[in-house]
């Protein structure tokens, strides 16, 4: 997929994803990789998300609130500790109380086309 004439004006390093469904993930991947991402990480729980954290510098984070029988709210916690960038992707019209506990975070609905990700990717990147 070619999103060049989308790419954003911020070059985009490393991009961690937590998302259980592996398609949504290489979904996401595939679209961030179109932006020119360098290198898309992908976690499926929340601790392979934190461990992620810490051995990566990542730049921008796309979580999945619900992650099976988890949430990634405690990525989403320390993505808030370490000012990290990052947005809520949920399928969930509830949100497990994501939004509730972080109001200032922006969430994309699934399901989503590449335009709506790649224009929340370029809304992070400017924050």
């Amino acid at each position: 997929m070619n999103l060049s004439a989308d790419a954003p004006q911020t070059p985009i390093d490393v991009v961690l994803v937590v998302e259980d469904n592996m398609i949504i993930a290489l979904d996401i991947e595939d679209i961030l990789l179109g932006l020119g991402a360098k290198r898309v990480i992908i976690c499926r729980t929340c601790q392979e998300g934190l461990d992620a954290l810490v051995t990566n510098d990542v730049q921008i984070a796309l979580l999945d609130v619900h992650l099976g029988e988890e949430t990634s709210l405690d990525v989403a916690r320390a993505l808030l500790a370490s000012r990290k960038p990052f947005l809520f992707v949920t399928g969930s019209s509830a949100h497990g109380g994501a939004v509730i506990d972080m109001p200032d975070v922006p969430t994309l609905s699934k399901p989503f086309t590449a335009y709506q990700l790649r224009t929340a990717v370029n809304q992070l990147l400017v924050r």
